[in-house]
């Protein structure tokens, strides 16, 4: 479930240092560049539309009664997305820091799109960049497999 995920992969803006210390994988919203970079580490970087992202954060933050904008409408929240107001701070400056490493050997930089275009070829691309085994045992499985796998991460 979901609420398993999450307590198997903190997310970093929501975890003391010392829950999050003790995993092998976290997740964050932070821009890179607000991260202290290891090159032993593995860094995946998920850039989205910027017209997606704004709604799909608008969304959110209607959702949620901590950011006070239940009945706040989507005119004001574009202004605030747009001046980097909104969210995590300004989404260009954020996808230019995850841009900026994308050619470093320990980065796999996506796009939301591009997972939803072609699931089965982004999972391959994940497994070869976690380990070279892992993409060898993907490929040795089935379609279908991969489908189940795809539908398990949901």
């Amino acid at each position: 479930t979901f609420a398993e995920f999450s307590q198997s992969v903190p997310i970093l803006e929501l975890n003391s240092r010392e829950t999050v210390a003790r995993t092998r994988l976290l997740r964050t919203h932070l821009p890179m560049n607000r991260m202290r970079f290891s090159d032993e580490a593995k860094y995946v970087y998920v850039a989205r539309n910027p017209w997606d992202c704004c709604v799909s954060d608008f969304h959110v933050t209607k959702d949620f009664p901590v950011f006070e904008f239940e009945k706040g409408k989507f005119e004001d929240f574009l202004d605030a997305f747009l001046r980097g107001q909104a969210g995590f701070g300004d989404y260009f400056d954020h996808v230019v820091s995850g841009y900026a490493r994308k050619d470093c050997l320990n980065v796999l930089f996506l796009t939301y799109e591009e997972i939803q275009k072609n699931k089965t070829d982004v999972i391959l691309r994940l497994a070869n960049f976690l380990g070279d085994a892992y993409g060898a045992a993907l490929k040795k499985t089935t379609g279908q497999h991969l489908r189940g796998l795809w539908r398990s991460a949901n």
